[in-house]
């Protein structure tokens, strides 16, 4: 299991790909759980 940074760094590569290939759908996804990581990065800090 990937810990909240490893998992934020994972995220950052699937936008870059769902920019890449212009899915909005998955952008809109990948960005709704970067924020849910940030927030729990931001809890346990």
């Amino acid at each position: 299991m990937p810990t909240a940074r490893e998992a934020i760094a994972l995220y950052q590569q699937s936008l870059q790909i769902s920019e890449s290939i212009g899915n909005i759908q998955g952008k809109a996804a990948t960005l709704h759980c970067l924020a849910n990581k940030w927030q729990t990065v931001k809890v346990l800090s």
